[in-house]
């Protein structure tokens, strides 16, 4: 048999991984290219083969469908159980202004209008075990948190996604990062969010509801700078901590690093 194998520009990519789940056998990457003219979304699948000295290896790898020219941000939301095991899956991608999801088995994707170019997505979206994804975000000004709901195909009536809240801030967050607790403790999920106050650095941590979240009192950095775009890293641990981290600058001209950790109580 003779093929030919395309050229393939791939344009960015996101991992997706399942959380707490001794099962789950392989971790994904979602991906965008480019190739003979054409746009799609895709994602290869990879599985450690030796965890103790970080051996990568390929599975497989898949074109999920094609997508429009401004395709971006590709993404799969990140679980806290084996997704094998649970009412389906989800891939997602922005273009523009528009967020576009697909659940797996259907054959057109869901579309919410965020309204602005500008809006932050917020990583990674979550889903729990019912299928429904949650994605994140902040709005242009970074003063606004919401949270937009896709609900998995086939569970009664067809619902498009929606926006479940929107949470005020008190200052512009300059950056954000979602994160959910384990099964056996509610699948709790926070959004932890940077802010720069004055000569300070303010970590506060959105509790997240259904329909709404609550936001905490900041935990202030001395002397920190924060950088533009600044992703913190977020993570909630088996005992219900939630942990916070983050690099920063120690002056205004970035000539100093440094990494701030904070931890939350589970109450």
């Amino acid at each position: 048999v003779t093929f030919a194998m395309e050229n393939s520009d791939f344009k960015q990519a996101s991992l997706g991984v399942d959380l707490f789940s001794s099962s789950t056998r392989t971790l994904r990457v979602v991906w965008t290219s480019r190739a003979d003219g054409r746009h799609v979304i895709g994602e290869s699948f990879l599985y450690e083969k030796r965890p103790d000295l970080g051996e990568l290896r390929v599975t497989g790898t898949r074109i999920i469908r094609e997508t429009g020219p401004q395709a971006a941000e590709p993404f799969c939301p990140w679980t806290n159980y084996d997704r094998s095991d649970g009412a389906g899956g989800w891939h997602g991608w922005r273009e523009g202004p528009r967020l576009l999801a697909i659940a797996m088995g259907e054959e057109n994707p869901q579309s919410f209008d965020l309204g602005s170019n500008q809006v932050k997505l917020i990583r990674p979206a979550l889903m729990l075990r019912n299928g429904e994804m949650d994605v994140f975000y902040l709005s242009p000004d970074r003063r606004v948190l919401g949270m937009i709901r896709f609900r998995t195909p086939g569970n009664g009536p067809a619902k498009p996604p929606e926006e479940a809240w929107r949470l005020a801030l008190p200052e512009p967050a300059i950056g954000a990062r979602a994160a959910i607790a384990r099964e056996s403790a509610g699948s709790r999920r926070v959004v932890a969010l940077l802010s720069q106050h004055g000569t300070q650095i303010a970590v506060r941590l959105a509790r997240v509801q259904d329909a709404r979240a609550e936001l905490g009192d900041p935990v202030l950095i001395e002397d920190a700078s924060a950088l533009t775009e600044s992703e913190p890293g977020a993570v909630v641990a088996a005992d219900g901590t939630i942990h916070v981290a983050a690099v920063f600058a120690r002056d205004p001209g970035h000539k100093e690093a440094a990494m701030l950790e904070a931890r939350f109580p589970a109450a």
